[in-house]
């Protein structure tokens, strides 16, 4: 991990620099999409922990909106 970041804040700032981008590929990360990033267990959270510690993660992610589809950043 760079910049000494933990491994949540790291997998977190990927995403929403368009690693999260995954479904529809629009250039938009929504709340939905970036929970289903750090939650996944090929590449996220779960992921990298147990291949790095050997024992299990799973984040939770709550925002302040219900909208599970609202945007949280648009690529340029």
């Amino acid at each position: 991990m760079k910049k000494r970041h933990g491994l949540f804040t790291y997998l977190f700032l990927k995403g929403l620099a368009g690693e999260a981008d995954t479904g529809n590929k629009d250039g938009k990360i929504t709340i939905d999409e970036i929970t289903k990033y750090l939650q996944s267990r090929s590449n996220g959270v779960p992921f990298y922990s147990d291949l790095l510690w050997h024992r299990p993660q799973m984040p939770a992610v709550k925002m302040g909106s219900e909208d599970v589809n609202q945007v949280m950043v648009e690529l340029q």
